[in-house]
Order: structure tokens, then C-alpha cells, then sequence
């Protein structure tokens, strides 16, 4: 990351939610859900950017700290990728030098100071785009496809016969963070890069809204978190 290179958050917002109906729009903590990603993007980056086809939410008056994109419709639906939300962004903006640093909505127990050491292990060069991840269940390696009657399993064959204690640790894309620039995300057509970096976040922090329960856990967590 150069020191000419603009850094700019993204957040996407989807209408449809089959798990928690409205969830982005929903009161979190005194505010719409999606207000605390926006609102963490502007302190940390200086600018944000809203991807949605949220009407409430286009159709309110911009600011020069965020600018709201409507997404198309055929951006919107269940099958839609990131991939193409982040190329039509870029598209609609012009965006050719900046640095993004994508935020998911449903990830409010992230902290400022993870963005900014993300930032930071970006800005070293070394990788082509750095994600958040946090710790998953090392069993997953005992697993594998099954083609005709062959099973090939999709790690080291040792480990689907290793105790669970011998087995490495393994981590997971969160989806909370992601930071890459436009110039490497359009070189390499989306998010799978050949570089890629990752930072671990906690289980706390790492905590994704999904349905009702999710979101009455992640206030009492939040809440936790405000009262110290």
C-alpha cells in the first residue's frame, strides 16, 4: 500500500434474509445494525461506501463521508456474488488505485484496533489481499469426497486415522474483514488471489449475526463490552 493510494470501507446490504427478515435495518444497540459497520468504516478508513437494495436506506441523503450505491436487482438475489457486488462498485465509482477494505454488516462486536492491524500487515506487501479468520473444528480434516466408491480425502491421508489432539490447527475465513486494492481484484477477476493473508480474530469478535438468537447474543456482548 503506497502513501497515495486512497483507503475506502465497503459495505454491502442485502434485503433478502431468510434467517433474521431485515436484520441490516434492525435496532442494534441504540442504532440500525448496518450503522455500526458505516460508522466504523468512516472512523477508520475515512470514507464509506454502502452497496444496497435496501430502499429505506438509497434513498437517504449522502454525505461526502458516505456514499450509497443502489444495487441492482440482479445483485440481490440468493445466488449474486460478492465478487460481483465489489466489480460493480468499482465500476460505478471509477475506482482504479484505491485500497478497500470490505465489512460485513452482521459482525458488530468487530474492533477499530483489528482494522487498523489488518491495515497494517496489508500495508507490509506481502500479500495480494488479507482476511479475518478465527479457529474451526480440526476434524474437518478427516474428511473427503467420495467419487464412485474411492474416497480421497481433502488434506494429508495420515489425518483422517490421527487422534483429534494430533491433528494441526485449522482456521476459517470469518467474513467480517477483507482488504485488497482495486488494481489486484480486477487483475486476478475477484477474491481468489494467490497471496493471501490472514489475521485471527477471536471467537468475541469473530461472532456473526445469522438469525434472532444470534442477534439477541450479540447485544448482550455488546453490551458486555460498553459496560467496562
Amino acid at each position: 500500500m503506497t502513501k497515495s493510494s486512497t483507503t475506502l470501507a465497503i459495505v454491502p446490504l442485502r434485503k433478502g434474509s431468510k434467517g433474521l427478515p431485515k436484520k441490516n435495518e434492525r435496532i442494534f444497540a441504540g442504532k440500525p445494525l448496518y450503522l455500526h459497520a458505516v460508522n466504523q468504516g468512516i472512523k477508520t478508513c475515512g470514507q464509506c461506501i454502502v452497496s444496497t437494495d435496501i430502499e429505506e436506506i438509497y434513498n437517504k441523503q449522502q454525505t461526502t463521508d458516505c456514499i450509497v450505491l443502489q444495487r441492482p436487482v440482479e445483485l440481490a438475489a440468493d445466488t449474486s456474488t460478492m465478487d460481483e457486488v465489489v466489480e460493480h462498485i468499482i465500476n460505478k465509482l471509477s475506482l482504479e488505485k484505491e485500497i478497500l477494505v470490505l465489512l460485513q454488516a452482521t459482525s458488530p462486536l468487530r474492533r477499530d484496533e483489528t482494522i487498523k492491524a489488518m491495515l497494517e500487515l496489508y500495508s507490509q506487501g506481502d500479500f495480494d489481499l488479507v482476511m479475518s479468520v478465527s479457529k474451526t473444528s480440526s476434524s474437518v480434516l478427516k474428511s473427503g469426497e467420495i467419487q464412485g466408491n474411492r474416497f480421497l480425502p481433502i488434506s494429508l491421508p495420515k489425518y483422517c486415522f490421527s487422534n483429534r489432539q494430533q491433528l494441526p490447527d485449522i482456521y476459517k475465513p470469518n467474513g467480517a474483514i477483507y482488504i485488497f486494492s482495486v488494481k489486484d481484484f480486477v487483475r486476478f477477476g475477484g477474491f481468489v488471489m494467490p497471496n493471501i493473508g490472514a489475521y485471527v480474530m477471536n471467537n468475541f469478535e469473530s461472532f456473526d449475526i445469522d438469525n434472532e438468537d444470534d442477534f439477541f447474543s450479540a447485544e448482550v456482548m455488546f453490551a458486555t463490552v460498553q459496560r467496562k
